[in-house]
């Protein structure tokens, strides 16, 4: 194996999976294996792709949590923090309990076995674009310490909570996670980065589907003119917790076919 080879392939690494039963989950656990990386999934459901270990997780009950972490044992070379819900579950406490809350206590019970080199990769959405300007709200999700703190913040302000379904400040809380603790990872040799997803042919769409109808997804066009496909947002997470992204941490890429750079060009750059 040549030195490219080895920056991409994750021979002898140990690697964690939430959220691999289905979608991009499953596409990354499928990819890792190939890549030679021993696999841990966990999810409610088991995976139908053939991985090293399943471990049940159910990301809104702290028990099961600690219980999943406690199964794991041993080293974590790199983690990836991909399950979670849709606004269509019509729940928005939940969706941030699960996409927020949840991945956060699962992510601070992991860390200590995580050695130099070590990276996570935590899944946002296109959905929190508006992350800095929501900044001075979700800080105060992001100032709570444990689940219950979390839980009881979003009871205090549930305007925060329903806008978006709890998605939006769910995912947005995502990225500025990584962020506040990109320097305290660091000095351990740790980094943490996360993707923003456009959108992407997953279970999570056939349930946006359901819930808002197919004109609102329809809504959505990138300059690439397709949705993704779970294989391509599984490519770019295992990329970043690859030896390739040795030297990015604290990154928020948007997976969104174009949508970003088109919206923060359009009226300030002319059209040729």
């Amino acid at each position: 194996m040549g030195q490219i080879d080895e920056l991409w392939h994750y021979d002898g690494r140990r690697a964690v999976v939430t959220g691999s039963a289905s979608g991009i989950g499953a596409s990354v656990a499928r990819q890792l294996t190939e890549l030679g990386a021993e696999v841990i999934g966990l999810d409610i459901h088991p995976p139908a792709v053939k991985i090293g270990e399943f471990i049940p997780l159910d990301l809104s009950d702290p028990a099961s949590i600690e219980g999943a972490a406690t199964s794991i044992g041993g080293q974590v070379d790199a983690l990836f923090n991909i399950a979670g819900v849709s606004s269509g579950i019509g729940d928005p406490l939940r969706v941030v309990t699960i996409n927020f809350l949840g991945t956060r206590l699962f992510t601070e019970v992991l860390v200590h076995t995580m050695p130099r080199g070590s990276a996570i990769a935590n899944v946002s959405s296109l959905a929190a674009s508006g992350y800095r300007e929501n900044a001075d709200v979700t800080a105060g999700l992001l100032d709570t310490v444990t689940m219950a703190e979390g839980i009881e913040w979003c009871r205090r302000n549930p305007k925060a909570v329903a806008d978006g379904g709890g998605y939006r400040l769910s995912k947005e809380a995502i990225i500025l996670y990584g962020m506040a603790n990109v320097a305290a990872l660091g000095v351990k040799g740790t980094r943490i980065n996360c993707t923003a997803p456009g959108v992407t042919d997953t279970p999570i769409l056939d349930q946006l589907r359901t819930a808002y109808g197919p004109e609102f997804l329809d809504a959505f066009q990138t300059p690439l003119g397709r949705a993704s496909e779970p294989s391509e947002q599984a490519a770019v997470l295992i990329f970043l917790n690859s030896k390739a992204a040795g030297y990015i941490t604290g990154q928020v890429l948007w997976v969104d076919g174009g949508t970003i750079g088109e919206t923060d060009l359009a009226g300030s750059v002319p059209r040729r």
